[in-house]
Parts: C-alpha cells; structure tokens; sequence
C-alpha cells in the first residue's frame, strides 16, 4: 500500500509566507533591541562627556574668575565635548556640546548658568539642555 502525499500549491505558499513573517518579527525585534542598546549607551556617554567638559569649566573659572570667550575641546575614547566660557552682565555662561563616538552617536548640548561672586564662590543658577 502506498500512500501519496501531495501537498497543493496554496498552502504551500501559506505556510512558507507564515515562516516568512515569523523570521522577519524576530529579526526586526532583535534589531530593534541592538539598537536600542546602542542608544541606551551613548546617553551614558553623553552624560559623562557633559560632566567632564563642565568639571573643566569649573577649575577654569577657579583659577581665573574673569575668563570671557575661552572655548576648549576634551578628546576621550568615548567621544569629545567641546565647551565655551564666556559672561553675560552678571552671569557666567558655559555652553558645552557632547559628540559621543559611536554608531547611533547625538550631539547633546547643554547650557549651564553659574554666578562667580568677589571671593571666587561659584553658584549654580541653572542647568539646562538644548
């Protein structure tokens, strides 16, 4: 006795679209997720690299209170972040723009406000992103 097993073309074409569509949910969720994780690492490295370049403008400002115009830019391994110093009236204004290096790298930029009193005490008046 012999049996024949003969499968028609439509279902066929059926289940291989349902493998299809499940490789390629898997494969999109996975992605999704690298990337995800990427991106999840670079806001660490923002956030370190807006650190650093704002510990820097500090001892600047703690060696010479008057500083007005001076940009500089801190290399790491990570990225880079390039910070500028300068005054308004009565204010102290340091602007900083992180650039991590990585594959879903963003500039973050960043704007700190701070008050230099006669004695040399630095005051934070506000931290704001841009």
């Amino acid at each position: 006795m012999k049996l024949k097993a003969q499968a028609s073309l439509p279902s066929f074409l059926i289940i291989t679209l349902l493998i299809l569509i499940v490789i390629s949910t898997l494969g999109y969720a996975g992605i999704n997720e690298m990337f995800s994780a990427e991106r999840e690492r670079n806001l660490n490295y923002d956030w370190a690299l807006l650190q650093n370049g704002l510990n820097e403008a500090l001892i600047r400002l703690a060696r010479n209170k008057n500083i007005n115009g001076e940009s500089f830019i801190l290399n790491f391994p990570f990225g880079s972040v390039s910070t500028t110093i300068y005054q308004s009236s009565s204010n102290v204004i340091v602007d900083l723009e992180a650039r991590p290096s990585g594959l879903l790298s963003l500039k973050k930029r960043a704007e700190a406000i701070l008050k230099v009193d006669s004695f040399g005490v630095i005051n934070f008046i506000s931290f704001k992103e841009k």
